[in-house]
């Protein structure tokens, strides 16, 4: 091999493993302007490699077919570019005109359904293999089993094991840990013929997710050899306990630090919502990847306005799906719908987590039909794109559709069945909710608040009540549920007497009370509240300006009307939706000035509904 192609080849598996695509591109303009080269099958087979780790798979396409005859390297590496970039049936197409099929093509096969949650085809697959079965394809099965959390068909497989290595026990042990069974994990662990590094990394693992740090600490004591993988283990153990000095202490202690370990610190901050410092820990990095940079973007789209999000977005020296993913969502948060749109259409990949995100965007804005063609377009579905489905028929009120929805899904979760007991519960038909809540294999928070939900949402004050107080493990969600069911009623003071025993408030906390004044009928004491948050630096939302505005619009404040909707626009960048607007006009309307309330209906970014046709026939009426 000449000097130059052994160094075009490292250059390519560099840029690979670093998925720097900018870099990839130029290496393989380099390669196609060389006539030595660029008909060089061992270089072009690197090159379709590069650009599938790189997330560019039609580039990977392109190369693949201008191969004058593709090896059995080269038909592997592009059904693993495929199931790198979550094309699980392009993998399968390319898996099929293969004509040097071998085990590793099997593997590839798998791995491409296995990754995109589809164990059925994995499965079918596996069972398909013509020849005795590698114990890798034992592993990738058992793993993507333990991975999506069915614990007992990975150890279904794992005990039909004839043969096993290493990394066979290592896979069941991290599944028993996942499952939460830690003395499944610490029995499979002490029976190990041979361990490894890895070995001691997942049972260190299987005390730290299960909390048990002290054990944890002596388990990376005993540890024999340790790798970045131990020490990172660590670290991320102290930092899921919040227990930030001693994540700092075993830090500094780090032999040497990889991207792993910096990156864990910088998200511990980003976590906690510490900008500054997850910038300063970013700042001291000697090297930084594409995860670096999408960690701090993620920070600040969820703790600055969108422009200081896209003005870090523009400065990335690259982006990856996940960036571009997280760009749609703040997007889509702010209320600018058509920004995250464009994000879509632009993207030149899109896995499962961009359809999905794009489609919640849409659910979130009540734009259920986009978010249905959405999903029919969708090349491949998880049980998250079912979900989001599921919970758009739900908010709609559309329960014939959600039922249907419930009922296709090929497996559920249980967010699955707390979005059915959600359209129940908003329709408060709490009959049909209480037989979906009883008939949840478990329950969380969230179902149980739901369940709550219902109950109050149909006058069944008691029965919420009693629920509430029957819960184990009550969260701030519970808590607001049943306030929210207070307010609802009406019962001012039962609420004001709830929200001030409560032991942590959030926003959620603040409207709902605020509420209670508004369906009191009191707004005279609403504004009043307004106050008190504002005192509190509880940050005002588009729900609390909507409540704003409906107190504006009861008592007929004009000015103070006018005012809030230009603080909410102004002062605190929340774009107005149809509900604002709607209320608005109404103030306009009951105040005599009939025709400014119709341009602004008229002008406003929103088709008129009926709600804001109703408002304007009503203050005609009036006047």
């Amino acid at each position: 091999m000449s000097v130059e192609r052994e160094e075009l080849a490292a250059l390519l598996r560099t840029c690979g493993i670093a998925r720097d695509l900018g870099q990839a591109r130029r290496h393989h303009v380099r390669i196609l302007s060389s006539s030595s080269h660029r008909s060089d099958r061992f270089l072009l087979n690197l090159a379709v490699q590069m650009y599938g780790r790189c997330g560019d798979l039609q580039s990977a396409k392109e190369v693949f077919n201008s191969i004058a005859q593709p090896n059995a390297f080269s038909w592997n590496i592009m059904i693993s570019a495929c199931a790198q970039n979550g094309r699980a049936e392009d993998a399968m197409l390319a898996f099929q005109k293969n004509p040097h099929k071998n085990q590793v093509s099997w593997n590839a096969l798998i791995t491409a359904f296995a990754e995109n949650s589809n164990l059925h085809a994995a499965r079918e697959i596996f069972e398909r293999i013509p020849e005795l079965r590698s114990v890798l394809s034992w592993n990738i099965m058992i793993s993507a089993y333990a991975r999506c959390g069915q614990f007992f068909q990975a150890k279904d497989l794992f005990d039909r094991m004839e043969i096993r290595d290493t990394v066979s026990w290592n896979i069941m042990i991290q599944a028993y840990s996942n499952f939460g069974d830690l003395s499944g994990a610490e029995q499979l662990f002490r029976s190990m013929p041979d361990r490894d590094t890895g070995s001691w990394n997942s049972i260190l693992t299987a005390y730290a997710i299960s909390g048990h740090l002290e054990k944890a600490k002596q388990t990376f004591d005993r540890t024999p050899e340790r790798d970045l993988i131990t020490w990172n283990t660590m670290i991320a153990a102290f930092l899921r306990y919040n227990d930030m000095d001693n994540a700092i202490t075993m830090f500094q202690r780090m032999p040497r630090l990889d991207l792993v370990t910096w990156n864990a610190m910088v998200q511990a901050f980003t976590r906690n919502g510490h900008l500054e410092s997850a910038k300063r820990i970013f700042n001291t990095m000697l090297e930084r990847d594409i995860v670096s940079w999408n960690l701090i973007l993620q920070l600040y789209s969820q703790t600055l306005k969108i422009s200081k999000t896209r003005q870090w977005f523009d400065s990335m020296p690259e982006h990856n799906t996940a960036s571009l993913t997280i760009m749609l969502t703040a997007y889509a948060a702010d209320g600018h719908l058509r920004q995250a749109r464009n994000v879509f259409d632009c993207m030149p990949a899109r896995r499962l987590v961009t359809w999905n995100a794009m489609m919640a965007a849409y659910v979130n804005s009540k734009d259920q039909a986009s978010s249905l063609d959405l999903f029919l377009e969708m090349p491949q579905r998880d049980i998250a794109s079912w979900n989001v489905a599921l919970q758009g028929f739900a908010q709609a009120r559309h329960l014939e559709h959600a039922f249907g929805i419930f009922h296709e899904m090929p497996e559920w979760d249980i967010v699955s069945w707390t979005a059915l007991l959600g359209a129940y519960a908003l329709a408060a038909m709490v009959e049909e909710a209480t037989a979906v809540f009883d008939q949840m294999p478990e329950h969380d928070s969230i179902s149980w608040s739901a369940m709550v939900g219902a109950y109050a949402s149909s006058g069944m004050i008691a029965h919420a009540k009693r629920l509430h107080d029957l819960m184990l493990d009550r969260s701030l969600a519970s808590w607001n549920a049943m306030l929210a069911a207070y307010a609802q009623t009406g019962a001012l003071l039962e609420s004001r007497r709830f929200f001030d025993s409560m032991p942590e408030l959030d926003e959620i906390s603040w409207n709902s009370m605020l509420a209670a004044f508004v369906y009191a009928g009191n707004g005279g004491c609403a504004l009043e509240f307004l106050q008190e948050m504002a005192v509190n630096a509880v940050s005002a939302n588009g729900k609390t300006f909507a409540m704003v505005l409906c107190v504006c619009d009861h008592i007929g404040l004009l000015k103070r009307g006018r005012r809030e909707f230009s603080r909410m626009l102004f002062d605190y960048a929340i774009h107005p939706n149809i509900e604002h607007f709607g209320s608005m006009a109404d103030i306009l309307g009951r105040s005599g000035m009939l025709s400014d309330a119709k341009e602004l209906v008229y002008t406003m970014p929103y088709q008129p509904d009926i709600v804001s046709w109703g408002s304007l026939l009503g203050t005609c009426k009036i006047l």
